[in-house]
């Protein structure tokens, strides 16, 4: 199943992604699971090795013979053995055969040799291709396109990272392992590291994942067999390993009572956007009813909304004025407010749910929004009413998404 999906910027990818190089603490913490695994391993051995043992020794004594000792020895059977033929098999190995194979071994050892030189000659060829062929394989070029699908089969979630070439193929580059059912993500290229004020955010190319944990993961897209996210806004306090990367570490864990880091959301987060002009600025909605802007170089929240009073379903940034935020609700509402004064705020209200909302790209003013019963409204943000600026019945059910093309009419909208 696929529940979200991005496109990547062309150009963000690094040509040849990195492999995924561990620190010195992450290491530490593998050694330590890693040792306590093999611990747990060596004394199941041990165990079935005692009981393998009592058992054989059941058996060789319930198996011993006439003469009263084990039956491995065959006693009963030693007059039997063919005097004759081990008398033959003696002298057929004389001293004449031991000459002829000390022979064949000195020309074996020397055959051997040259063939060594020549098999690591090859070796060393062979390595070289691969390096080569590998390189090839995860080459991002200039004229691909990368999209982020967030998938789950029964039980397990990942990202997988897809390139489209030129050529019309389309393949999963590399895959990221999640610890919960994916709900929304939002490209980023601000580096979730602590700000410089000379240079400002670093770059690169990311993705945070809302998912129904509590807690935002920020992965980085250029890192590929990646086991734990660059950072984590919210969640769980302490949470060193994760389900992906240590399961029976983690499920021990969850016997204690799960504690939430300052800042955090309550519940599943349910909605993501990336300001692109404030680039450290993420914000977030969540089914705690809540909406929180982070700062994605800090990892801390830096103010939380509280105007909804159900899921929050969807939150964008305007594109135009890039303070303006607009967030929507199971409370069949929708609610537009400055970032900069949070408290003063507008509310549009819809005829059922809000599945989704966009801002007009040739009209920032205008904000289009689909609700569960299938129609689509438009509001113009400066005039706090009731009365929408259009109203239609796009579909006859649930209208779950809905774009704004920016090079087309500016009247034409895509409901789905």
């Amino acid at each position: 199943m696929i529940s979200a999906l991005i496109w990547v910027p062309k150009g963000a990818s690094r040509r040849i992604p990195e492999k995924l190089k561990l620190t010195d603490d992450e290491m530490k913490m593998l050694s330590e699971v890693a040792i306590e695994e093999e611990e747990e391993q060596s004394a199941m051995e041990e165990a079935m090795e005692a009981e393998d043992a009592a058992a054989e020794a059941q058996q060789s004594q319930d198996e011993k013979d006439s003469t009263g000792l084990p039956a491995s020895f065959k006693m009963n059977d030693y007059d039997e053995e063919d005097d004759d033929a081990a008398i033959r098999n003696y002298i057929g190995a004389g001293a004449g055969a031991i000459e002829d194979d000390e022979e064949e071994d000195e020309v074996d050892g020397m055959a051997s040799d040259d063939g060594n030189v020549a098999m690591q000659d090859e070796e060393n060829d062979d390595q070289d291709d691969e390096l080569d062929i590998d390189k090839e394989d995860v080459e991002i070029r200039p004229t691909d396109s990368v999209i982020v699908v967030a998938s789950t089969e029964e039980n397990f979630s990942n990202l997988e990272v897809q390139v489209y070439d030129e050529n019309g193929a389309l393949y999963v580059h590399h895959d990221i392992n999640l610890p919960a059912f994916p709900l929304c993500m939002a490209w980023m290229d601000c580096a979730p590291v602590p700000l410089d004020p000379r240079t400002g955010p670093m770059d690169g190319s990311f993705v945070a994942v809302g998912t129904f944990k509590p807690g935002i993961e920020i992965w980085d897209l250029n890192v590929m067999d990646v086991l734990e996210p660059s950072a984590t806004l919210g969640g769980e306090q302490d949470d060193k390993l994760r389900d992906v990367a240590m399961p029976k570490m983690l499920k021990r864990r969850k016997s204690c009572k799960t504690v939430l880091q300052p800042g955090s959301h309550q519940d599943s987060v349910m909605a993501l956007d990336w300001n692109s002009s404030h680039r450290n600025m993420l914000a977030s909605g969540s089914a705690d009813s809540t909406v929180k802007v982070w700062d994605i170089t800090t990892q801390k929240c830096l103010y939380t909304i509280a105007h909804h009073s159900n899921k929050v379903q969807s939150v964008r940034w305007n594109p135009a004025e890039r303070t303006v935020l607009a967030s929507a609700s199971f409370d069949r509402k929708i609610v537009v407010l400055d970032g900069r004064q949070p408290d003063a705020f507008s509310k549009f209200q819809l005829s059922a749910e809000v599945e989704s909302i966009a801002w007009a790209p040739h009209n920032p003013s205008t904000i289009v929004a689909s609700a569960e019963d299938g129609v689509v409204v438009g509001f113009d943000v400066r005039i706090n009413g009731l009365t929408p600026l259009f109203h239609f019945d796009a579909h006859a059910s649930a209208d779950t998404a809905l774009t704004v093309p920016i090079v087309h009419s500016r009247h034409q909208l895509l409901p789905a």
